[in-house]
């Protein structure tokens, strides 16, 4: 993850982004009445297993935000059909307001669906498909500390989970970013309830965890309503293709993990920087030099095998992790909370070069002179004004995103 992040940075930026992360130094683990069961700490992990560093996901969008000129990210749109032109290869692409207020329609050279696991794109693309669902709902959700009242968080780079009694019940919290507490909450399900209102969702999330310790209770207790994100844990098998003419999905659209090794942000991260960094040559230029339309449509046959040949170097890696993940969830599933205290390793078929392959991935670009910091900023301040970006985030709002991602 910050392989990738430190890619799409400025230097300066990604320091401060860095620094806004309080790092994870120790993992407490707890059962149901607050016994401490074991500490994991990070000077003592073993060679190539590590703990994660975490994000708060609203905090990174502000960095990312930060690096671009005004105007370029529209919020608030939400995707109703695209339709490419044969003749010209262009994507027209049709939105409507959230705050409905209307419908825009917008003409573009590529259309990236980085929409998630409910994509829209993909939909439109390839058609449904099958999600796999791992018998477990999460809740999660940010709180910032002056808001608490009476409860004890942990230490700052302590993260710690209780384990319930039940199969797959359990309660991370942690001081992810200064003064901002990230909570997850699972528990198991043989099948997705979803609450109708905020409301209901802190009073499910109240009842699941009613039999915790006091501080977990408390915790419960203090977080608004609003900022509580209840979803049914989900995966889909990665797609065989990934773009068709200049339309291409990346990220959870077309890959989403399994949730055991934590590895989808990460590798949608990955995804964005080989990705923008193959188009950004291209999409700076409309075509050869007498700017002809042969020359223009010739241009978009160019993106059309950039982006298919984007998916192609990325796909093994990509399997293979979804498969290892996969793996390591179906064998944390088959036995008891107990004994998958320690090392999540330990009991997974993940040798020593598949781990060094995974956190030690670098950007296949980075042999080159230009970062791609600097193309993606020579894009926007360029000729190439014209491209329009499909943003399905919602409008900033008093109540932040609460979501934290492993980096």
């Amino acid at each position: 993850g910050y392989s990738a992040i430190k890619e799409l940075l400025s230097p300066k930026t990604f320091a401060n982004m860095k620094a806004s992360c309080v790092p994870n130094q120790c993992d407490m683990v707890k059962d149901s009445k607050g016994e401490v069961i074991e500490i994991k700490t990070r000077n003592k992990m073993k060679i190539g297993r590590q703990l994660p560093d975490y994000i708060v996901r609203y905090i990174f969008h502000e960095y990312m935000w930060k690096e671009l000129p005004e105007n370029i990210i529209r919020l608030g749109c939400v995707l109703k059909s695209f339709s490419v032109n044969d003749a010209t290869g262009l994507v027209k692409v049709r939105v409507t307001k959230r705050d409905g207020s209307g419908t825009e329609e917008k003409t573009c050279r590529v259309l990236i669906g980085a929409d998630g696991i409910r994509s829209e794109v993909r939909k439109q693309l390839f058609g449904n498909r099958l999600f796999v669902y791992h018998g477990c709902m999460a809740f999660r959700a940010v709180v910032d500390m002056s808001a608490l009242d009476g409860v004890e968080c942990p230490p700052a780079g302590v993260s710690t989970t209780y384990l319930g009694k039940e199969k797959g019940k359990t309660f991370t919290f942690r001081e992810t970013a200064k003064d901002v507490i990230t909570i997850i909450g699972t528990n198991a399900m043989d099948m997705p309830t979803f609450s109708s209102t905020d409301k209901e969702k802190k009073k499910k999330l109240q009842n699941t965890f009613k039999k915790f310790p006091t501080e977990v209770r408390r915790l419960c207790a203090n977080v608004l309503s609003s900022m509580i994100h209840e979803d049914g844990i989900y995966s889909i098998n990665p797609e065989e293709r990934w773009s068709k003419g200049p339309v291409v999905i990346v990220g959870d659209a077309a890959h989403a993990m399994p949730p055991a090794l934590e590895q989808g942000a990460n590798t949608g991260l990955e995804d964005a920087c080989e990705l923008v960094h193959a188009l950004v040559p291209l999409l700076s230029q409309k075509g050869t030099e007498d700017g002809s339309a042969n020359s223009f449509i010739a241009s978009q046959i160019q993106i059309f095998e950039t982006l298919e040949q984007f998916w192609k170097k990325r796909i093994d890696r990509v399997k293979e992790i979804y498969d290892r993940s996969d793996t390591t969830n179906r064998q944390k599933n088959k036995i008891s909370a107990k004994e998958k205290i320690g090392d999540v390793y330990a009991f997974c078929d993940l040798d020593q070069d598949f781990l060094k392959r995974l956190y030690d991935w670098k950007p296949s670009y980075l042999a080159t002179n230009v970062g791609i910091r600097q193309q993606i900023l020579g894009l926007f301040h360029g000729r190439f004004l014209d491209q329009f970006r499909l943003s399905h985030e919602r409008p900033p709002r008093k109540n932040k995103n609460p979501f934290g991602l492993a980096a």
